[in-house]
């Protein structure tokens, strides 16, 4: 069975991993204020182990980022969830939770898979659409684009460093199964 897989380029995966840089920050700037002010010893114990914590997380990531063994920034929003829990706040567990399903959905490598079947597109939940529904589905010049019987288009820009399929082998395979 002929598939094909063509990643698409995100451009903001940079700014994604500031943003997330930026508030790992303020969640240890809370923790530090609070293990420096807290009266209760209980807070002021579990805010600086959970510093600790992610000062060696940071200290693993620096270590291992340039090899096969890195890994992103969901120990770090786990280990400040841990640190609120323990601290018994709650709400604010909640919202590293919540940033890190953003980061994660914002940072996720898109692919589009391309079968007899349809088109898996990628999304915050992948859309299967069959070749009923489309008009034309085209690969040109790094943009792949799909077009809707309902006018509706869709064009990106596929991450060609990523992607290696033939535009020719592959325009006249979406041409075969639009005509079917």
């Amino acid at each position: 069975m002929q598939e094909f897989l063509i990643t698409l380029r995100n451009d903001k995966t940079r700014l994604y991993n500031r943003i997330s840089w930026f508030i790992i920050i303020i969640n240890c700037a809370l923790l530090l204020y609070l293990a420096i002010s807290s009266s209760e010893k209980d807070i002021r114990s579990g805010s600086i182990a959970t510093l600790i914590t992610l000062a060696i997380v940071l200290g693993f990531y620096l270590y291992f980022r340039k090899t096969k063994y890195r890994f992103g920034f969901h120990p770090f929003f786990l280990f400040l969830m841990l640190g609120w829990i323990k601290n018994e706040y709650y709400w604010l567990a909640g919202a590293a939770l919540v940033f890190d399903l953003l980061h994660l959905t914002a940072t996720t490598k898109q692919v589009i898979s391309i079968t007899k079947e349809g088109i898996i597109y990628p999304s915050i939940f992948k859309k299967k659409t069959e070749w009923e529904k489309l008009n034309n589905l085209l690969l040109k010049d790094g943009l792949v684009t799909i077009d809707f019987k309902n006018n509706k288009i869709i064009q990106q820009t596929i991450d060609e460093s990523k992607t290696s399929v033939n535009e020719r082998e592959f325009n006249e395979f979406c041409r075969q199964q639009l005509n079917k």
